[in-house]
């Protein structure tokens, strides 16, 4: 999502100095959603580092990287879509602030009492 912003922000840059979009940012976006899908792969395993089976790790993994996708698809598009770059800082926002919220209760799950 903040690959997308940033992409947006640099095609405005040229739009007011060219008057047209002059460069193709669309190698850039897949390979922000390939980062995207690594990082909330990484995420997954790392936080689920206090399981003993390796296949469950691998498993919440995936999880994370599915949730990804799913965020860059049914969130970040629509919202892109409609309400343009403020919708879509508005949204990274949130969701750092949601990812932040997880892994604190993860951090406070995995903890024996």
């Amino acid at each position: 999502m903040l690959s997308l912003i940033a992409v947006r922000v640099a095609q405005q840059l040229e739009l007011r100095r060219y008057g047209e979009a002059v460069s193709d940012a669309s190698a850039d976006l897949v390979a922000a959603l390939a980062a995207g899908i690594a990082l909330g792969a990484l995420f997954g395993w790392r936080r689920s580092r206090a399981l003993g089976n390796d296949w469950q790790r691998g498993v919440i993994a995936v999880l994370g990287a599915v949730g990804a996708l799913l965020i860059a698809f049914f969130f970040a598009i629509p919202v892109h879509h409609f309400f343009g770059l403020p919708g879509l800082m508005v949204l990274a926002g949130v969701t750092a602030a949601l990812g932040i919220a997880g892994s604190r209760w993860a951090l406070r799950g995995s903890t024996p009492p």
